[in-house]
C-alpha cells in the first residue's frame, strides 16, 4: 500500500466521523419504523414491522409546512387536499450518521409539539416521511458519507404500529 492511499485512508475515515459529529451535534432525535411490504399475486399488500428505534438526523424542511400534513394518528391516511404545495412535491433532504444505517423505504416519523396556551397536554403532531432515494459521498474511492431524500408519507400504517408510536409522542 502506497503513502498516497493511507493518508486517503485516514481522511476518508476522517471526513466520515466529523461528518457524523456534525448530524450528532445540529441533528434532532426522531423515530424510525422499517416496514416489510408484502404483495401477493392480487396486489394485497400486507405490511408488517421489521424493526424500530430512535436515531438521530439532520433534515432540511421546509419553514412553511401546510397543516393539514400534520397527523395525530397514523392509521388514518393524511388528509387529502385539492392544492398542491411544494412540500408534495420537492424532496426533503437529510443526512443521518453511518452507523445509523438508513435505507431506502424507512419511516421516519418527525415530532412536532403543538404548545398552545391554555391546552398543556396537547398531543403532538407528526409528519411521516419515507426515505426514498439513498445518496453516498465518495472520497478516494471510500464511502464517507450517506444522505437521503425523503417525501411525504400520506398512507395510513397499521395498527400495530400504534403502541411504537404511543411510546414516542407521550406528552412531555
Amino acid at each position: 500500500m502506497s503513502i498516497q492511499s493511507k493518508l486517503s485512508k485516514a481522511q476518508a475515515r476522517l471526513k466520515r466521523s466529523l461528518r457524523d459529529y456534525s448530524v450528532s451535534v445540529s441533528g434532532t432525535e426522531i423515530e424510525v419504523i422499517r416496514l416489510k411490504v408484502e404483495e401477493n399475486k392480487y396486489h394485497d399488500q400486507e405490511i408488517s414491522v421489521l424493526s424500530f428505534g430512535k436515531i438521530v438526523v439532520s433534515l432540511d424542511l421546509p419553514d412553511e409546512i401546510p397543516i393539514d400534513r400534520f397527523r395525530t394518528d397514523v392509521t388514518q391516511p393524511a388528509s387529502v387536499s385539492q392544492s398542491t404545495y411544494f412540500y408534495d412535491i420537492l424532496p426533503i433532504s437529510g443526512m443521518a450518521r453511518f452507523e445509523d444505517n438508513i435505507e431506502k423505504n424507512d419511516l421516519l416519523l418527525y415530532k412536532i409539539n403543538d404548545e398552545r396556551e391554555g391546552k398543556p397536554n396537547v398531543k403532538p403532531l407528526i409528519i411521516v416521511l419515507k426515505v426514498s432515494e439513498l445518496l453516498g459521498s465518495i472520497s478516494h474511492g471510500r464511502l464517507t458519507g450517506r444522505s437521503f431524500y425523503c417525501s411525504p408519507h400520506n398512507i395510513a400504517l397499521p395498527v400495530e404500529v400504534n403502541s411504537i408510536i404511543e411510546s414516542y409522542t407521550e406528552v412531555s
